[in-house]
């Protein structure tokens, strides 16, 4: 098993923390969610192209779970958030937003 953080899940925390500017959306002031952060990894050249879009979010949020695990994200689950106007206002994504740390 690995001990550190995969390139996919280190340009997660780049772009949440701000280290790593977005391609797409700019800032993550607010945090991004796992359909926003699946946008930047295709831009940063972090997921396959022939990948389809349900297993990128899948994998995403796969990544996005080990990070919260590790204590260096949270995840909030939000109505109708996103950037998707065909989403219902009843569905549910998760804004991940990156752990405060106490240095």
């Amino acid at each position: 098993m690995s001990k550190g953080l995969s390139k996919r899940q280190s340009l997660i925390v780049g772009l949440l923390t701000g280290t790593v500017r977005g391609k797409v959306y700019g800032g993550a002031d607010d945090g991004l969610s796992t359909p926003e952060l699946v946008d930047e990894l295709y831009q940063h050249e972090a997921l396959p192209d022939g990948m389809s879009r349900q297993q990128a979010v899948f994998t995403v949020r796969r990544a996005c779970d080990s990070l919260c695990q590790r204590g260096l994200l949270e995840g909030v689950y939000e109505r109708g958030c996103g950037t998707n106007e065909n989403r219902p206002s009843y569905a549910y994504q998760i804004r991940w937003k990156a752990k405060a740390t106490n240095a």
